[in-house]
């Protein structure tokens, strides 16, 4: 058994169409809010090269912190609400400049992608939790005038 089988076995990951990666639910705190939602929430995500996946351009009304945690760099690309774009290269290579974390504030749009390899593992913990009012899918079109100099990458993504 190779390590992604692996991965999919233990973890249980299943594919989500509309951000377009696979995803594994492993924690929710008992600890809730005032409207009974918990205060955070972890998952786990995988991009691989075969079936190709990746996470479409969304954005979410909760802070969201990406952690890595094994395989391949990926490159996560976020869209700042005041117009600033950023490219984060997640990866275990830190003194090449890649991050193990990295925080996407509430209201940022974000998008992932493998760069090469075979596989990349990571995190995102969600506080409060992901819940679904908090999700938002990108709309190519809209996106693309909002921030038409990152177009190309809007249209992939």
């Amino acid at each position: 058994m190779n390590r992604v089988d692996e991965l999919f076995k233990k973890y249980n990951f299943s594919y989500l169409n509309d951000e377009g990666c696979y995803i594994a639910n492993v924690y929710n705190c008992n600890i809730k809010t005032q409207n009974n939602i918990s205060i955070a929430s972890h998952a786990f995500g995988i991009y691989l090269k075969e079936p190709k996946s990746f996470s479409r351009f969304h954005r979410l009304s909760n802070d969201e912190f990406w952690h890595f945690y094994e395989g391949d760099s990926f490159k996560l690309h976020i869209l700042y609400p005041d117009g600033r774009y950023e490219t984060v290269i997640m990866g275990k290579n830190i003194s090449d400049g890649e991050l193990l974390h990295k925080l996407v504030p509430a209201g940022a749009w974000q998008a992932g992608e493998l760069i090469d390899g075979t596989y990349a593992l990571f995190g995102c913990t969600v506080a409060p939790a992901f819940s679904d009012g908090i999700f938002e899918l990108r709309d190519k079109e809209k996106l693309s005038k909002q921030f038409p100099k990152y177009k190309e990458i809007i249209n992939r993504l």
